[in-house]
């Protein structure tokens, strides 16, 4: 079989959402003749997560030896010392004298609000922006070259592939790819130039420039750019039009067929709910960047005022925190104690458990106009109805439409999110075709990347 080096930081068992889709094409790539070999980041905390296949790992030293048919060989490298946590030391120092700046924000992310740009001086907003030039996982960057090259050498791969963000990531790869000699995929999970989640006080007009540049680079190197939504694509036809829209392709995420069965396994294990138990709604994931649940608690206030039927609302994950307050400060002054639930992170398979056991999944995407977030999938693919909360022309509007998922209305309209929620909670949402399901299939998702990377190959 062929073998293609896959530069991804985020891989199982990090539990970050950025690794499941890299792992997915990992994991079927051995049906269609490929044979993954992964650089991954080795953390010192990768958290728990499902077995992906069989790993190895290397510590980023190559072994002799070929993997067995079907299997993965991962290497897992470390950033450089102490490169990683800059942002957050320098943010501690300068908080003590005013930054103005929390440094668990730097450490998070989720749930607390950035401070704007006019808040921070110039200076440090300069030295901000340098220590998040492409991003904070940039001291991985020197150790992962090194060791793509290593695992190069030993295990001849034929192509080069890189998952972003991290941007890190694909600069990476790129370079890798350069040095080797190989061909080189550029798959792009969500934007890069003008990213939603990367706030005004780490960005200036030279780093904006600077990764413009980078972002073209890595583009002009690539023989092929996967983005995951339609929108995405058109965006980057229209910035990189000498390109050309041959060198294109979308790819979008989707949801692992075997969970799934697991988790129809553990459907018909649940106790049968009675008509007169609440229907549950449950999210999973973080409450970062614009992912606001005031809408849907507002809305669930009002209905819980005029009587509607009984209803429960669970949080599944990083949810504490949310648009920069607490969740349970949110809930409570909504008179909404003793309905919503926040659950902290639970374990891949756990929180499965707690999505089929609900009776719809809630969805936030406000702000992402050409991201679709990858729970939307496996939602999708459990076959769950789902409440989506977005911007009517958004990427996820359109995908949940087309695939008849459920509902989604546009979180600005408090009447259309307070009459979608009734519809939710009397029982009048429905999942998706079978059809439907079949086209978000990560088996055929991922035949298309083996299919792309062997005309790759061929070119």
């Amino acid at each position: 079989m062929k073998k293609v080096l896959m530069m991804a930081y985020h891989y199982p068992p990090d539990p970050v959402v950025g690794g499941v889709r890299t792992a997915r094409f990992a994991r079927y790539l051995p049906q269609y003749g490929w044979t993954p070999i992964v650089v991954a980041h080795r953390g010192g905390k990768n958290g728990s997560g499902p077995a992906f296949g069989a790993q190895t790992s290397c510590e980023g030293k190559p072994e002799p030896g070929e993997p067995a048919d079907g299997l993965q060989l991962v290497y897992r490298v470390r950033a450089l010392p102490g490169i990683r946590n800059v942002a957050q030391w320098v943010s501690r120092a300068l908080l003590r004298k005013g930054a103005g700046v929390d440094p668990r924000w730097l450490e998070h992310g989720a749930g607390y609000s950035p401070p704007s740009a006019d808040a921070v001086s110039p200076l440090r907003r300069n030295l901000y922006a340098a220590m998040w030039l492409p991003d904070d996982r940039h001291g991985w960057f020197l150790p992962a070259v090194l060791a793509g090259l290593r695992v190069a050498a030993v295990q001849r791969p034929s192509v080069v592939y890189s998952s972003g963000p991290p941007w890190t990531c694909h600069l990476a790869g790129a370079v890798v790819s350069l040095l080797t000699r190989l061909p080189f995929v550029a798959d792009f999970r969500d934007p890069w130039v003008g990213s939603a989640f990367k706030p005004d006080f780490v960005r200036t007009r030279w780093s904006d420039r600077s990764e413009g540049a980078m972002e073209r680079w890595v583009v002009q190197r690539a023989k092929l750019v996967i983005c995951n939504t339609k929108g995405l694509l058109k965006e980057m036809l229209g910035r990189y039009s000498d390109v050309g829209p041959d060198r294109f392709a979308v790819i979008t995420n989707g949801f692992d067929p075997e969970e799934v069965l697991a988790a129809k396994g553990w459907s018909s294990e649940a106790p049968v709910r009675r008509g007169s138990e609440p229907t549950v709604i449950a999210y999973a994931g973080t409450l970062y960047g614009s992912r606001d649940p005031r809408p849907l608690l507002e809305a669930a206030a009002c209905l819980r005022r005029e009587g509607a039927p009984p209803f429960r609302i669970r949080f599944i994950g990083n949810c504490e925190m949310a648009v920069g307050v607490p969740l349970a400060e949110l809930v409570g002054k909504l008179g909404l104690s003793d309905v919503v639930d926040v659950v902290g992170p639970l374990k891949r398979e756990e929180c499965l458990r707690q999505l089929v056991r609900a009776d719809v999944l809630l969805l936030l995407a406000m702000g992402q106009p050409n991201q679709v977030p990858a729970k939307l999938y496996e939602y999708i693919g459990l076959g769950k109805p789902v409440l989506a909360l977005a911007e009517d022309d958004s990427e996820t509007s359109e995908t949940v439409r087309a695939a008849g998922a459920g509902a989604v209305v546009d979180w600005r309209d408090a009447q259309a999110v307070r009459e979608a929620l009734l519809c939710a909670v009397s029982g009048g949402l429905s999942g998706c075709s079978a059809d439907a399901v079949r086209n978000y299939d990560g088996r055929l998702l991922t035949k298309r990347l083996a299919e792309a990377l062997s005309e790759v190959c061929a070119s």
